[in-house]
């Protein structure tokens, strides 16, 4: 359990979730260990009820409505996608 970049996924309620990301590795950030996160994602989301913590790598960004809103120095190439889509109206 080292500091390294990661993402998780808290849900906050019936369809409602914060997605949480921080660097890791870089010249500005050494990241954070899965303890210092879970504690972090307590501290930023106090009504999470339940927390996915996913493997950052260092591939990590965040995207919405096709805007890059977090974009990690030194970026790796994406290979894997998280898309969020409801069934419900």
């Amino acid at each position: 359990n080292y500091p390294q970049q990661r993402i998780a996924l808290a849900q906050t309620g019936h369809l409602e979730y914060a997605i949480i990301e921080v660097y890791g590795k870089t010249d500005s950030s050494a990241g954070l260990t899965l303890e210092e996160f879970a504690n972090l994602i307590a501290e930023k989301v106090p009504d999470a009820i339940l927390a996915y913590n996913f493997d950052g790598g260092g591939s990590t960004n965040l995207i919405m409505n096709n805007k890059r809103i977090c974009k990690t120095p030194g970026l790796r190439e994406i290979t894997d996608i998280i898309y969020f889509a409801s069934a419900e109206e």
